[in-house]
């Protein structure tokens, strides 16, 4: 099954969201502050793009965002689906095989 990362839009009139508040924290890490900063760098260029029209259209923030930031949150989904399931499975083999550890570490 192939995951894609499809945002609501993350606009309505004058307003963009950004990191946490448009759903960009990381699924795996829980992370956002990477998320956030680079959805305003994406917020910014549209806005950049359009400070000079009469009316702007915020539209393009969200494809921006689809395309930019979307592969990568859509396989980190795919991993924390795969992952957390079997993390159990992971920690008992982990335990036996302490060396398999030692050496993901080195």
């Amino acid at each position: 099954m192939m995951v894609i990362y499809e945002p609501a839009d993350l606009h309505a009139g004058p307003t963009l969201v950004v990191g946490d508040a448009a759903g960009l924290a990381d699924p795996f890490t829980g992370e956002g502050i990477y998320a956030a900063l680079y959805s305003a760098c994406l917020a910014a260029e549209v806005i950049a793009e359009q400070v000079n029209w009469q009316v702007p259209d915020l539209g393009g923030y969200t494809s921006l965002v689809r395309e930019r930031m979307g592969p990568e949150l859509a396989n980190a989904f795919r991993v924390t689906r795969w992952f957390y399931p079997a993390s159990g499975l992971v920690q008992r083999l982990l335990h036996r095989h302490r060396d398999w550890l030692l050496a993901y570490f080195r």
